[in-house]
């Protein structure tokens, strides 16, 4: 089935950019490791219309190579994403762009440890920046854009004032 053509795809040691568009299947096939003679070598990962409606996170963080990871319009219908302790081991960018009924995304600590850049763009149900963020020290460049006011209000300082998230992110340059 389509499940195991994603598998083979998304796990071989051979491919190492990807980008995959249109509807495929209702959640991402596990990643077994243990199962896998090679590991997978895919570094680069972009999802355009996926339709996904399981959290694609479980299956994306145990790529052991991935270190770009773009998640496009409509690639996810969820509405919660975790990232888990030690998921995405190599991952330097990251994109979140128009998910549009993702509303909590959380990041435990350890997951992302070389993240570097962030980019959240159109999420506009997301209530709040993770409180994850505060341990990833390696990350320099946070982008939000078109992002709903009260987001934005959440990390920014104002009249003097700093919003409640604005320490989760105070120590990205």
């Amino acid at each position: 089935g389509s499940l195991d053509v994603l598998s083979r795809v998304l796990f071989s040691r051979n491919i190492h950019e990807l980008e995959i568009r249109n509807s495929l299947c209702k959640k991402l096939p596990d990643y077994e490791s243990h199962t896998i003679p090679d590991p997978a070598g895919l570094t680069q990962l972009k999802l355009h219309t996926t339709n996904i409606e399981e959290d694609p996170m479980g299956t994306l963080e145990k790529l052991p190579n991935l270190r770009i990871l773009e998640l496009g319009p409509n690639s996810f219908l969820g509405q919660e994403m975790i990232c888990h302790s030690i998921g995405f081991p190599q991952l330097k960018h990251l994109v979140l762009h128009f998910l549009g009924n993702l509303k909590q995304w959380k990041v435990d600590e350890g997951a992302m440890p070389k993240l570097s850049s962030l980019r959240i763009e159109y999420c506009t149900k997301l209530e709040m920046i993770p409180d994850g963020l505060r341990c990833l020290t390696n990350l320099k460049e946070i982008s939000l854009l078109e992002m709903p006011e009260k987001f934005n209000n959440r990390v920014r300082i104002k009249n003097g004032q700093q919003g409640e998230d604005y320490d989760k992110i105070s120590h990205v340059p």
